[in-house]
Order: structure tokens, then C-alpha cells, then sequence
């Protein structure tokens, strides 16, 4: 997209931040010669750079400056007659992040007010006459006692015949004679201690958290009121609108988590566990008989819980990270490029010998004609979901169907995904590499390497950046390998950010996807399942690949005919029509041997020595 006089300048990225809504990663704008730190764009890259910093984190008031700048930077950029995507998208990060992190502020002071509320608990103990104790007033008909009846409150009644009163008069002796907040005494401490003894009902602290694809808000980030759950409610009703659902289907936007006190909690620790029960029992033991006669058994049936677990997403990173293109045609053709070997033959070098020659060598400039290139074409595949169930069941436990719908949903894009990951590898050179030391040093060398070789074969920019996909679990493979390094060196942990800031340095853009054809096999009883001996990454450019979107074909959850309706059954049918065309220069598909070891090239010579 040309970018347009409004749009805000861009600069050469340093750092990386990840938009929470979606999870892709985009360069922090650092700043350039022509920025003043302080003074708008500069001010802005000053602040985002900031945003996730241990050493300068940002203050409140900063946080709410970067807000304030990087939504008038992504109005400025949404010109409507050549809105500049690039810098929204970045922009649009910049913003999840500043409202992620305000949101886990917020959380956090709340907590810290409930603690304290917690604590304040039994140390301001009003004194107030418990059940049996002697009243400290006058009661059915005892006399005054002390001087009390010499002190008669006459704050309210005129001394003369002025009308104005005593209090009127001298306000700040008023004031003093307010009475002060009562004390706590041992007595009334007392009172207290008897009156928890026995137990009660615990209060469990229930929060609201934002469910998952809720615009402009992160999955499991805190709704601290209602007007910030109809806010949720307001932006995923206009997400659907615009994007359309299918008759009864069901969005998520907010749930309920509730937290158990600890002593409350049952973990994987038998021993903890047996404590914590014998000690409510025991505290139900030590009341009356009475009671506990009084308290009875079960009589009545239980509860029966309908929901079903669901952990499955349907993300899809590897479509999300290429370009889109309608196919509304069913497909697409275009001719192959040329690339930078192809024309070797249209330049040459002509000497002044040469040109003064009777018979020069070569006898003719170099030239390269230019013919028609190889034409292409790719047609669409359509992918698709289906569930079957019987009417009972799907009038009767509509949370079950609901739940196999979702979870089809996964198994969807998990088709999906290794289908365009398949078509990519296809259509890309393998190479391989063979493992030299820790998984972690070893992939960072298989970048390093290939992105080199790529750059100077086709001349590339120092700043283009790169396009790697990878499976997810690679980010666990580099975190435990530098884990098993020596001690000594602070590698013990290291964050998705740290690990994601590895491959920007190197001028490369990560697609994580759980996915790529290299997903995990069940675990079954015995040893825990390790990583992978390899891993298979896709280097390119951006834009090599083309999501060729045909749309979608959704019939809904209640479909019904003939012949359904003749074994009482109901079904739910949607497919996508989708595929992905190469159009770039070269894609590399390398397959690498690692092992998360911890080893470095210092242990190396040392054991070889």
C-alpha cells in the first residue's frame, strides 16, 4: 500500500510487540534523526519502547500519554482515501498492549484493596454490648450512674434569647466534643474471637474475565464493572454483525472465575491435602451434638453439571500471516516471475578496447529478450465441517452438541492449516541442517545462515524483512535449551517476548503456529513425551504466498430434510474455500536436526580437548 502524505513516518524497528487481540508481532518504532523525544512521533516510539521494560517501565500517567498518541497516530493513518495498513496494524498493537497492560494494573490494585480489606479485619473491632454483658447505659429503670446527669447536651438549645446557640457560638469547642471513634477493648476482642469460632460460610472471590475474540481486549483480562462488560458485550455484537454468525450460535464474552481460599484448595500434595480436610473437620467436630445432628446429610439429588470442557482454538496464524485475495472464480493464473539469475544475460561490459576494436570481443552488447513466461494456475479446495445428532439429544443436552460443534471448529483449522502449510512446503526448496550444538543456538544459526544466503542472492535490502513459520512448541524447545545451560549466566528463564526479539533482531518475522504439520502425538501412560529430533521451518519473503480466499459456505446448526427427519436426526454443515498460491521468488523449506541439550560451543571445545 503507498503510503500517504498524513500517514506517520515509519522507522527501522529495534524492538517488537505483540498485539494481544491477535498475536502477531510488530516492530516498536525507535525513533529517527528527524525525531525529538518528547515531541510526537518521537514521544510515541519513546514511550512504546518502554512498554514492556523491567528496567523504565511506563508510569500511569505515560500509559495513558501512549494511549492518547497512538490512537491519534492510527486516526492520522486511517485516511479514508488511502488508509496506510501497515502503520495501523503496528499502531493497533501498540494500543492492545497499552490497554493489557492498564488492565493488569488495575487487577492488581484490586487485589492489593482486598487484601487490605482482609487485613483491616478485626483491628477496628467496634465495642458494642454482646449477649449477657452488663449494658453501659441507663436500662429498665437503673439510675444514672457517674456524673451523667450533670452532663446534659445543651449544644442545641439557645442561651438567650438571641437564638444563637452555644455551638453556634464556639464551633471549634463543638468540634473537639465530637466523639471520637471507639477503641477496641480485650472485651470486645473477646466477643469477636467467640462469635467466628464457630464456622462459617466463606465468601469465594469471584472476578469477571473477558472471554477469548473479544475486540480490543485480551483473552482473561479482568472486567472490573458492569459498564465494562456491556462495553465486551457492545464490541463482540458489532464483531458479529460484521463478520455474520449462523442461526443459534453462541459467542462468548465474559465468564466467571472463582478463587477458594487457600486453606480451602486441594491440590496434587496428598499430605497438604489431608491437613487442610482434617482441619474442617475437625472444626466441624468441635461443635454441639446438636448441631451437628442439626445438620443432616444429603437428602435431596444433586446438581448434574451440563457444561462440557473445551481448551481447543480455532486460531489460524498461517493464514492470518499472508496476504488475502478473493477467488470468487474458483482460482487464480499468473506467469511465474523472473528472478535475479534469470537475467544474467541482459547486462554486459563494454571496454573502451573493445569499442576501438576492428574486430571487438564480444562483437555485440549483451542483451536478453524477453519472453513469455510459464503460466500458473491454482484452483481452491474446499474444507469442510459436518456434525450429525439426533433430535432427542439435541433438545435435551444442547451443551453437548454445542461443545462438539467448537471442538469441530479446531479440527477445522487444524486441516485447514496443514493444508496451506503442506501446498507452501511444496512449492519450496528443501535444505537441511545437521545439529552442531543446543537447540536454541542451533536454529538461531539456521536464520542467521539461510537469511544471509537469501539476502545476497537476490539482493536483497539489509532492512526487508523476512517471513519464518514455525511450530509453536519451538519457543518451549529454545527456552529449555538455554534452561540447561551452565549456571551462572541468568538463562533460567526467558519470555515468548525475549525468544520472538531473537529472530526480529535478525530482521525476520516469526509465524508460531500450532500446527505446521509437526503437532504432538497423544501421551500415553509411561515416559512424558519429548521434543522432536527436527523441526521443519518455511523461510520467504513477504508476500511469496497468497491466501486465495473463495469464501464461505454455512448452512447452519439446524439442518433438516427428508431423510433426516426419517431417522429423527439434525445436522450442522459450513465449509471454507481456500488455498494458497506461490507468486514469489524462492521459499526455502528447511528441515534441521536439534536437541535441547544446553550445549554451547564453549562445552564443545571443552569436551573435545
Amino acid at each position: 500500500m503507498r503510503r500517504n502524505a498524513h500517514s506517520p513516518a515509519r522507522i527501522s524497528p529495534t524492538r517488537t510487540i505483540t498485539d494481544p487481540d491477535t498475536g502477531r508481532v510488530y516492530p516498536v518504532p525507535s525513533g529517527g534523526a528527524d525525531d525529538t523525544p518528547g515531541e510526537g512521533e518521537g514521544r510515541l516510539a519513546e514511550l512504546a519502547g518502554r512498554i514492556d521494560s523491567e528496567h523504565e517501565p511506563l508510569t500511569d500517567d505515560e500509559l495513558a500519554e501512549l494511549e492518547a498518541l497512538a490512537v491519534e497516530a492510527f486516526d492520522e493513518a486511517d485516511n479514508e482515501a488511502d488508509p496506510d495498513l501497515d502503520a495501523m496494524e503496528e499502531l493497533h498493537a501498540v494500543i492492545a498492549r497499552t490497554r493489557q497492560v492498564a488492565a493488569e494494573r488495575e487487577a492488581e490494585a484490586d487485589e492489593r484493596r482486598q487484601r487490605a480489606a482482609e487485613l483491616r479485619q478485626g483491628i477496628h473491632v467496634e465495642d458494642e454490648p454482646a449477649e449477657g454483658d452488663e449494658p453501659t447505659g441507663e436500662a429498665d429503670g437503673d439510675e444514672p450512674t457517674g456524673e451523667a446527669d450533670d452532663e446534659v447536651d445543651t449544644s442545641g438549645v439557645p442561651d438567650d434569647a438571641s437564638g444563637i446557640t452555644e455551638a453556634e457560638r464556639e464551633p471549634a469547642a463543638a468540634v473537639a466534643s465530637a466523639p471520637a471513634r471507639p477503641r477496641p477493648t480485650l472485651a470486645a476482642a473477646n466477643r469477636r474471637r467467640r462469635a467466628n469460632s464457630d464456622p462459617a460460610p466463606r465468601r469465594s472471590n469471584l472476578t469477571v474475565v473477558t472471554a477469548g475474540d473479544v475486540p480490543g481486549r485480551s483473552a482473561g483480562s479482568p472486567l472490573s464493572s458492569l459498564r465494562e462488560v456491556g462495553e465486551a458485550f457492545a464490541a463482540k455484537a458489532d464483531a458479529v454483525r460484521k463478520h455474520g454468525a449462523m442461526r443459534g450460535q453462541r459467542f462468548g464474552v465474559a465468564s466467571f472465575q472463582v478463587e477458594y481460599p487457600e486453606d480451602r484448595r486441594l491440590g496434587a500434595n496428598g499430605q497438604v491435602n489431608d491437613e487442610r480436610i482434617e482441619a474442617v473437620v475437625a472444626s466441624a467436630q468441635a461443635q454441639s451434638i446438636d448441631a451437628i445432628v442439626a445438620a443432616g446429610g444429603l437428602c435431596a439429588p444433586v446438581d448434574v453439571a451440563y457444561d462440557l470442557e473445551g481448551i481447543s482454538v480455532e486460531s489460524r496464524p498461517i493464514r492470518d500471516s499472508l496476504p488475502r485475495f478473493g477467488a470468487d472464480r474458483g482460482g487464480i493464473r499468473f506467469i511465474e516471475p523472473p528472478t535475479l539469475a534469470d537475467l544474467s544475460d541482459s547486462v554486459g561490459l563494454w571496454t573502451e578496447a573493445n569499442d576501438g576494436a576492428a574486430e571487438p570481443d564480444p562483437a555485440t552488447k549483451a542483451v536478453q529478450v524477453v519472453t513469455c513466461g510459464n503460466e500458473v494456475e491454482v484452483l481452491i479446495n474446499a474444507v469442510t465441517r459436518r456434525l450429525q445428532v439426533g433430535n432427542f439429544s439435541r433438545r435435551t443436552f444442547p451443551e453437548q452438541f454445542s461443545r462438539f460443534w467448537q471442538l469441530s471448529g479446531a479440527a477445522h483449522s487444524r486441516l485447514a492449516e496443514n493444508t496451506l502449510w503442506d501446498a507452501m512446503v511444496g512449492a519450496s526448496t528443501a535444505v537441511t541442517f545437521a545439529q552442531q550444538l543446543g537447540a536454541a543456538r542451533d536454529i538461531l544459526t539456521v536464520v542467521d545462515t539461510a537469511v544471509a544466503a537469501y539476502r545476497s542472492r537476490h539482493r536483497m535490502s539489509d532492512t526487508a524483512v523476512l517471513r519464518l513459520v514455525a511450530p509453536s512448541w519451538v519457543l518451549n524447545m529454545m527456552r529449555t535449551d538455554v534452561a540447561k545451560q551452565l549456571p551462572g549466566d541468568a538463562s533460567i528463564s526467558r519470555t515468548d517476548a525475549e525468544i520472538r526479539a531473537w529472530f526480529s533482531d535478525r530482521g525476520v518475522a516469526v509465524t508460531f503456529s500450532p500446527d505446521a504439520g509437526q503437532e504432538f502425538g497423544a501421551q500415553s501412560a509411561g515416559a512424558l513425551a519429548a521434543f522432536p529430533s527436527t523441526v521443519e521451518l518455511l523461510l520467504h519473503h513477504e508476500g511469496a504466498f497468497t491466501f486465495l480466499d473463495g469464501g464461505v459456505l454455512d448452512f447452519g446448526m439446524e439442518i433438516r430434510d427428508s431423510t433426516l427427519n426419517a431417522t429423527n436426526d439434525v445436522e450442522a454443515f459450513m465449509e471454507t474455500f481456500e488455498n494458497v498460491a506461490f507468486r514469489g521468488i524462492e521459499s526455502l523449506h528447511i528441515t534441521a536436526t536439534v536437541t535441547a541439550s544446553g550445549e554451547t560451543a564453549g562445552l564443545e571445545v571443552a569436551s573435545a580437548t
